[in-house]
């Protein structure tokens, strides 16, 4: 696995591994908004430990561990696919990252934990209700353009937000 990492402005790239631990079948299939069918034929979770490394000597470069649980489907075609199926929903989720990183330079470990829509074990982090939104303390810490793309619905915010730096 490859790909990249920010933090403020310092983007390293990263390489690593994802190792598949358990992988469950759900008892029922996922149903759409309003109850509209899926186009799925199975439906569960996987999770997986991942161990990604940064470029030892770069500045700021360290090794992110942990696990992953990510939901999916089987399409009609036997194509697994991200199942996004209640995306409208309150309080969705997926691809739930919960770990750590640690520094090469100084082995200082940070909480290091990511998803889509939610971020998964994030403490007072998240005040939202229905959404994911960073509380007032956090703003400071880099969450303001955050806020401001999601939020309070800034575009410039949500133009910046939606940079595909890792490009």
């Amino acid at each position: 696995m490859t790909g990249k990492s920010k933090v403020g402005e310092n983007v390293l790239p990263f390489r690593g591994t994802f190792t598949l631990l358990d992988v469950r079948e759900a008892a029922a299939l996922p149903v759409g908004l309003d109850g509209a069918s899926v186009p799925a034929v199975k439906a569960g979770l996987a999770l997986a430990e991942y161990k990604l490394h940064e470029p030892v000597g770069l500045s700021g470069a360290g090794t992110f561990q942990g696990v992953l649980r990510t939901n999916w489907y089987l399409d009609r075609t036997i194509r697994i696919r991200y199942d996004d199926s209640n995306n409208y929903s309150d309080g969705f989720c997926n691809n739930q990252y919960v770990g750590t990183w640690k520094s090469y330079k100084s082995e200082l470990v940070k909480r290091s934990n990511w998803g889509d829509y939610r971020i998964p074990n994030c403490g007072d982090l998240d005040q939202g209700v229905g959404e994911f939104s960073p509380a007032d303390n956090y703003v400071s810490h880099g969450w303001q353009s955050y806020r401001s793309a999601w939020v309070e619905h800034n575009l410039a915010a949500r133009k910046q937000e939606s940079e595909q730096w890792w490009k």
